[in-house]
């Protein structure tokens, strides 16, 4: 497993994640996709802000060439972190015993309840690639907007 970190050089934010694909299934036409993924921090460098949280993706399932996803709210007690997002997955193939999956995720937004702040992002995964047990991962994320809950970006 390999651990990417990712950086906004014009709005200094540095995303540090690490994605874990349980499994890849093609029933009868049909892709599922079972994973979870560990957001391990997003950190705004000019604010100073701090985002750990953890997002769980319960499925996702292509029927009749429409792709739905179906996910947990995730909520980090311990921090106060809430995460809503919708994650669309542009397609998940299998070649000879590696999995290739490509997709992009949407994150709508990250609540920090506790500190009052908002994190509304885009995150872009180029290619995820599970060649002999390992699994690759290549992402590129574009942060959009850090703000606290006065309005005044951080």
């Amino acid at each position: 497993m390999r651990q990417a970190g990712v950086t906004d050089e014009a709005g200094g934010v540095t995303l540090a994640l690490v994605a874990h694909f349980c499994s890849v299934t093609d029933e009868a036409g049909g892709v599922t996709l079972a994973l979870v993924a560990h957001f391990c921090s997003v950190t705004d460098e000019a604010g100073g802000v701090t985002l750990a949280l953890v997002a769980h993706f319960c499925s996702v399932t292509d029927e009749a060439g429409g792709v739905t996803l179906a996910l947990c709210p995730v909520t980090d007690e311990a921090g106060g972190v809430t995460l809503a997002l919708v994650a669309h997955f542009c397609s998940v193939t299998d070649e000879a015993g590696g999995v290739t999956l490509a997709l992009v995720a949407h994150f709508c937004s990250v609540t920090d309840e506790a500190g009052g702040v908002t994190l509304a992002l885009v995150a872009h995964f180029c290619s995820v690639t599970d060649e002999a047990g390992g699994v690759t991962l290549a992402p590129v994320a574009y942060f959009y907007s850090v703000t606290d809950e006065a309005g005044g970006l951080l």
